[in-house]
This record gives C-alpha cells, sequence and structure tokens, in this order.
C-alpha cells in the first residue's frame, strides 16, 4: 500500500511511503515533485493517479502518475483536469476515474468576484485516452464527501454542503448513486450518522462508512450499507476516532492509516476484517499526517 503526500504540521508534504501488510515494514518511495494535499489517489491498470488538491494552499489541476511496477521511479504528468479543485471525492469505474463536488473554480466563473465555491460537478478521466468528459451534475453541492463504486453504480455521500440555508458545518447523511451509462441519479437510503470528511470502501458485498466528522467532532462510528436490500447497519467502531484519513481495501481486509485527531495528525495505522467483525491496530506511519 502507498501513502502520498498530504499534510503535517501544516505544511503540505511530498513524500510517499510504501507499506508491506505482511513484514509491517515501512520504505520510501518516488517522491512528489511538489507538495500536494486534499487530493485524489486512484489506481488504475497498473498504475497509481495523483489528482488535484492544493500546494501552498492553492487548488491544483494537475494530474501525475506513477508505476510501481516500473524501474523508472519518477511521477509521470497526465492530461490535467479542465479546472483546478480540491477536496472532492473520487471512484474508478468501467475504466474511467470520477470525482464529485469538492471545491473550485470552473472556468464559467473566471472573472467573477468569487474564489472558490462548492461543486455539484461530475468529471471523469479515461486514462487510456487521456481525456476528460463532463457528466450530470450531483443532486446537491458537497465537498469532503465519499464516493466508492459498487456493481454498476457509483455511491456518492455524506459531505458538506453550502447551498442557500444550510450550514457549511453541518454534516449531511444522504446518499446517491449514479449511473454511469443512463448519466442519472437516484437518491439512496440516508446514512444513520451524518458524516464528513471520513473514508468509504466496498468489501465482502458492502459498503462502509467510516469514521469522519459528524455534530463537529471526530467520530469512530462505522457503518454498512447493503446495496442489495438498501439497508444500513451498525458496525464495530474503530478503536481511533479520527477525519481526514486515508482508507483501503487490500487482501480482504480494509486499513485506515493517519487522519487528524482534535487538531493534530496521528500515525495509528488499524485493519479490519469483516468476517471476524473486529478493528486491529496493525502499524504507525513513518510521519504522522
Amino acid at each position: 500500500m502507498y501513502v502520498i503526500g498530504g499534510r503535517s504540521t501544516q505544511f503540505e508534504l511530498s513524500i510517499v511511503q510504501r507499506y508491506d501488510v505482511t513484514t509491517k515494514d515501512w520504505t520510501p518511495s518516488c517522491k512528489l515533485e511538489s507538495p500536494r494535499a486534499y487530493s485524489a489517489a486512484a489506481r488504475h491498470g497498473n498504475k497509481i493517479y495523483l489528482i488535484g488538491g492544493i500546494s501552498n494552499n492553492q487548488p491544483l489541476n494537475s494530474v501525475r502518475s506513477f508505476s510501481p511496477y516500473s524501474d523508472d521511479e519518477t511521477w509521470k504528468v497526465e492530461k490535467m483536469m479542465p479546472f483546478a479543485r480540491r477536496n472532492f471525492a473520487s471512484a474508478v469505474h468501467d475504466n474511467q476515474i470520477f470525482i464529485f463536488g469538492g471545491t473550485g473554480m470552473p472556468k464559467a466563473m473566471v472573472n467573477t468576484e468569487s474564489t472558490e465555491v462548492c461543486l455539484k460537478s461530475v468529471q471523469s478521466f479515461l486514462p487510456d485516452f487521456q481525456f476528460w468528459q463532463n457528466h450530470t451534475d450531483m443532486p446537491i453541492e458537497k465537498q469532503f464527501c465519499a464516493a466508492v463504486s459498487f456493481g454498476d453504480r457509483i455511491y456518492v455521500m455524506g459531505g458538506y454542503s453550502n447551498v442557500e440555508g444550510d450550514d457549511l458545518d453541518t454534516e449531511l447523511d444522504s446518499m446517491h448513486s449514479y449511473d454511469p451509462v443512463l448519466r442519472a441519479w437516484k437518491a439512496e437510503p440516508p446514512m444513520p450518522t451524518p458524516r464528513a470528511n471520513f473514508q468509504a470502501v466496498a468489501i465482502a458485498g458492502r459498503i462502509y462508512a467510516i469514521g469522519g466528522m459528524s455534530g463537529g467532532l471526530q467520530k469512530a462510528d462505522v457503518e454498512s450499507f447493503d446495496p442489495t436490500t438498501r439497508e444500513w447497519r451498525i458496525e464495530p467502531p474503530l478503536n481511533q476516532k479520527r477525519s481526514a484519513f486515508a482508507a483501503e481495501c487490500f487482501n480482504g481486509y480494509i486499513y485506515v492509516a493517519g487522519g487528524i485527531v482534535g487538531s493534530s495528525e496521528i500515525s495509528m495505522v488499524e485493519c479490519f476484517d469483516p468476517y471476524s467483525q473486529r478493528w486491529t491496530v496493525d502499524s504507525s506511519l513513518p510521519t504522522r499526517r
């Protein structure tokens, strides 16, 4: 597993670290050419893609890729996003990398008084063709939401929204699913716990919503959704509450790494077995982020 960039003590990082889940060892990997945080990382084919985010507190539209299986350990330049954005969700589906919402500055709004706005924009990147395309907007603007591909749909949930009448600091419980073929959205059962700045993964036939912010506080709560029955259930909580962390599935387990508790970054890595229903402390990041 790879942990890429992020923030530590309020500064963006360019370091990349690789974790061997068998030996529990961390080793340095190919550094980014510049520090970056609030990006999206996505695995497509034999490459890892890093999309958007911020550097020196400025939003980015750059895209980079790295092949862990190549002898050439450098990040390659990919087709830029149509406009800079950060705080968005991403999911890989049908050979495309989708991005949802976040904050950014669409070209149509350049030269207005606004700087960055909360987005409902949906776009996808086709790496094989170096092409970005627009999709149907989400039903609501949101940032710090989560997205996960399951079956023939992509599920987008939670986050913050700044539409009129809403408080940006109020987390959302809403979930919608997107059909990329029909380009249509459908309302799904809301999460039991409103949350933002969290992570979602799909494993063992379920979608897991993990940690994040709820009620203005960091949480350890975990819930899972069965897309077949369309029902949510409560899962065992994390050992450590956290927000702004990374999560990934590997070899049938969920791994959660780093994040923020209070106002400080942490290094704890946890592992969840969906079958034994148990979280265990697995390791620690070499760098808090």
